[in-house]
């Protein structure tokens, strides 16, 4: 809550628009908040019923322009001054300037915002008070937004449920829809090949009955508490379907991992990839002359970032040798210790590189057409969060076969919606291609969906 008063004010015209610059009293929060909130663009409404009304009606999903090359990403969502559509009320759109804790009770705020007189109807007037709140969006909000959109309409349009979007008839359809017919007994050949990956991949009988289920139905829902051995029964699923298709001519197998978080995607290829280096696989690979297939991950090359706990190899080393800790940040480098215990070491940040047992994609636009090359191939395992699968979808030849779902407590329908457009129909199989599966795995019981937050500094002691 704040209450205008005589401050500083500096008044800029561009056309009808002005753009003021006001100081305004804390009334009854302290000043440190505004100070450090990670908000950087906020909304000032008179403290009012009409005002109050006006602020929950404000349209926050309104694009702006963005401002140069350099500009964020947020900032298309985050209007400025001179690309911002002025919705009419008594709202304006404000960022906080300075914080003067000194001043008053609980300090004082310098505000800058902007307004068409012809538009808005907020009084500015001496000892009025206003209510401040942040915009109610993130970077990612208009990405969601535009997902349902589509969802929204391709559902309107009519038709059979079979050709609603996925999302639509996860939520709407009885799981029986989603069961296909099984699979015909294999052949002798079939059927040898199965037992060979069962030996290379093997698992324990529940975890064999749900990979039996995974053939059977569309959809299949994996739960269990920590150590039940999710990570590993799916990297052993993964590992089956990808060699199983390298063994098979002409066979396709595109799989793709998603997850709210970067951790439980690396988590899970690096288990593929260790499943993939074993001896008896390479050994097998090598017999039956097929090349393994190297997990991979849709991400910006962060391997020069590094953070405590992370693990790190010398630049110049394989990727399964050289395993490090780092331990500690300090001024003339990083203190590293090896990951099966030895010695410590101080290296620069150019003598190492972040340790990964999969191949990143990159993100740049200059890497675009490796990108396309990569989607292009018949057996596939790539990686990438919810909010990166817009992304792929515009370099992809062909959807993916498999959908696996990691850590899928920590997500929301409307985050799995952004990967289901990438899934291969789950429709009856068309002739020369199966029908796509979603496999979702996670803990009822662990962490929920993922919120920021702001949280106070730990007091001394």
């Amino acid at each position: 809550l704040l209450r205008l008063v005589d401050g500083e004010e500096e008044e800029v015209s561009a056309g009808a628009r002005r753009t003021l610059k006001k100081a305004f009293d804390v009334v009854s929060a302290q000043v440190e908040e505004l100070a450090l909130s990670k908000w950087s663009e906020w909304l000032l409404a008179p403290c009012s019923p009409e005002g109050l009304h006006d602020e929950l009606r404000f349209h926050d999903l309104q694009r702006g322009r963005i401002q140069g090359k350099q500009a964020r990403l947020h900032e298309q969502y985050w209007p400025r001054s001179d690309g911002f559509p002025a919705q009419a009320g008594s709202v304006l759109f404000a960022s906080v300037v300075q914080v003067q804790p000194m001043h008053g009770e609980h300090g004082r705020v310098l505000l800058r915002f902007s307004l068409d007189p012809q538009l808005h109807s907020l009084p500015l007037g001496r000892g009025q008070e206003y209510v401040l709140s942040p915009r109610f969006i993130d970077p990612n909000s208009r990405t969601l937004a535009d997902r349902l959109q589509q969802d929204a309409r391709a559902t309107t349009l009519g038709g059979a449920p079979a050709t609603r979007p996925l999302s639509v008839r996860l939520m709407r359809e009885h799981p029986a829809t989603f069961r296909v017919t099984a699979p015909a007994p294999p052949d002798a050949a079939s059927a040898a090949l199965d037992e060979q990956l069962r030996s290379l991949f093997p698992l324990t009988p529940s975890q064999e009955e749900l990979f039996c289920l995974s053939r059977q139905n569309a959809v299949q829902c994996v739960n269990g508490p920590p150590g039940s051995g999710k990570t590993y029964f799916s990297a052993a699923l993964i590992c089956r379907l990808l060699v199983r298709a390298l063994l098979v001519p002409g066979a396709v197998q595109r799989v793709l991992v998603t997850a709210f978080t970067h951790a439980a995607i690396d988590n899970l290829l690096n288990k593929v990839a260790e499943l993939l280096g074993g001896r008896a696989v390479l050994a097998f690979a090598a017999e039956a002359a097929i090349e393994l297939p190297v997990p991979r991950k849709f991400q910006r090359d962060d391997s020069k970032e590094f953070t405590v706990g992370c693990e790190v190899q010398h630049t110049d080393a394989d990727t399964d040798a050289g395993r490090y800790y780092v331990e500690e940040i300090r001024e003339n480098g990083f203190l590293i210790r090896p990951v099966g215990g030895g010695g410590e070491q101080v290296v620069g940040a150019s003598e190492i590189r972040r340790w990964r047992a999969f191949s990143l994609l990159s993100t740049d636009k200059k890497q675009q057409q490796r990108l396309e090359d990569e989607l292009r191939r018949r057996v596939l395992l790539l990686g990438c969060t919810c909010y990166q699968t817009p992304k792929v979808r515009e370099s992809l030849a062909a959807k993916f076969d498999f959908l696996l779902v990691d850590e899928a407590s920590q997500m929301l329908l409307t985050h799995l919606s952004m990967s289901l457009p990438l899934l291969q129909d789950l429709r009856p199989p068309v002739p020369g291609r199966p029908p796509g599966r979603l496999m979702v795995v996670g803990d009822t019981k662990q962490m929920g969906p993922l919120l920021a937050e702001q949280y106070p500094e730990a007091a001394d002691g």
